[in-house]
């Protein structure tokens, strides 16, 4: 079934303990299929860092053999592009859709949307809720930019000043702690934003779709924004970003993607989404989150060291009396994959198909890591 043991050679050369989060895969990988991955010497690796690349669905082959694909451009449009455009509109409630294979390109749009805005109503000024890392994405011309913390309604109501013009809030931080936006909050937003005639932009781009069981793009669709940024797993692995458009700006005269998009990832975010509607990601996604939830319980009941879990949706955070770092390394050397947020917590996010018999080894592997690193860590 798996591979037990694996050669760890490859992490010799990491200078400091800490790097090693950020870089879990120092893989060549030759291929790939549902939760796995696979090296050049067959080696097998369970992927739980899904949500850090672009495969929330596994690493699954959609597309039927021998069908033949372009690059849409400005020149060329398929019909599956079409279609994908009409569905989003239909699901948001929103009036345009841009695409583009480059997530930069989309941001430089939507920095573009809100230029022209700020100009036509004669404001200078945008409020940032976003991770500081992000708030070079939005450089508008002639324009400030303010970053103002999440979930903070009291004292966004203070900075909305009339030179106020967009308020754009990413819908999850990433420090510490994984702070998501409050319903609540976002709401109030709203209403701020609607009383002061400023555009409501939710970057949805830091988790895969569904990943927090909040909504096809992690939120609630009755708080409708005027601009939604999605990139990240909505097409299964291949390149394509969206800005999906409200009336107030969807009039706004644009340059369309440069780039362009390979065909097949309006396919695979279509079938996305329509496992989405006909219930069949929910069903999985519930099945499994409850699956790993009674295992990670189980194992919490056994190890003093594993000190709690949490999760959203299908994000799990472990929090742990043990070095997450060296928790990390030698779950990578037994063949998993994982992620973690510092030295204390470590985070899970599988693909939403991962099967009960892979669930079963990670928690077996984690069982045998507590062991080895906790002192008189067993309780049962």
């Amino acid at each position: 079934m798996f591979e037990y043991k694996f050669d760890d050679k490859i992490l010799d050369n990491i200078e400091e303990e800490k790097k090693f989060p950020y870089f879990p895969l120092p893989l060549v990988i030759k291929r790939a299929e549902n939760s796995c991955l696979y090296d050049i010497k067959e080696k097998k690796y369970i992927d739980l860092t899904s949500n850090r690349e672009n495969n929330p669905l596994g690493y699954s082959n959609i597309f039927a053999e021998n069908e033949n694909h372009f690059l849409d451009t400005q020149l060329f449009n398929s019909n599956n592009k079409i279609k994908l455009t009409e569905t989003l509109k239909s699901l948001t409630g929103l009036e345009k859709v841009y695409f583009s294979s480059d997530l930069d390109e989309i941001y430089q749009l939507t920095s573009e949307l809100l230029g022209v805005y700020l100009n036509k109503t004669n404001r200078s000024k945008i409020l940032l809720s976003v991770n500081p890392s992000n708030k070079d994405s939005y450089q508008i011309k002639d324009a400030t930019a303010e970053l103002i913390p999440l979930n903070k309604d009291s004292l966004l109501k203070t900075l909305l000043s009339r030179e106020v013009g967009a308020v754009v809030i990413q819908l999850t931080h990433i420090s510490n702690e994984i702070t998501f936006a409050d319903d609540e909050y976002l709401t109030e937003v709203r209403k701020l934003c609607d009383k002061n005639n400023a555009l409501l932009v939710f970057d949805c781009t830091d988790f895969s779709p569904l990943r927090l069981n909040k909504g096809l793009f992690n939120y609630n669709k009755e708080i409708k924004p005027d601009i939604i940024i999605v990139s990240k797993g909505f097409a299964q692995g291949l390149p394509l970003s969206c800005l999906v458009l409200s009336d107030k700006v969807s009039d706004i005269i644009v340059n369309e993607s440069e780039l362009g998009v390979y065909s097949p990832a309006y396919t695979a975010a279509s079938k996305f989404i329509e496992d989405f509607q006909n219930g069949k990601s929910a069903e999985l996604i519930d099945s499994n989150t409850d699956y790993i939830t009674k295992k990670l319980a189980e194992l919490l009941e056994t190890h003093i060291s594993f000190v709690d879990f949490y999760s959203s949706g299908m994000l799990f955070t472990m929090v742990v009396d043990v070095s997450a770092y060296k928790f990390a390394k030698q779950a990578f050397n037994k063949g998993v994959l994982l992620d973690t947020l510092n030295d204390s917590k470590i985070i899970l996010s599988p693909p939403y198909n991962i099967q009960q018999e892979e669930i079963n080894y990670f928690i077996s592997v984690f069982d045998t890591i507590f062991d080895s690193l906790g002192s008189f860590d067993r309780l049962k």
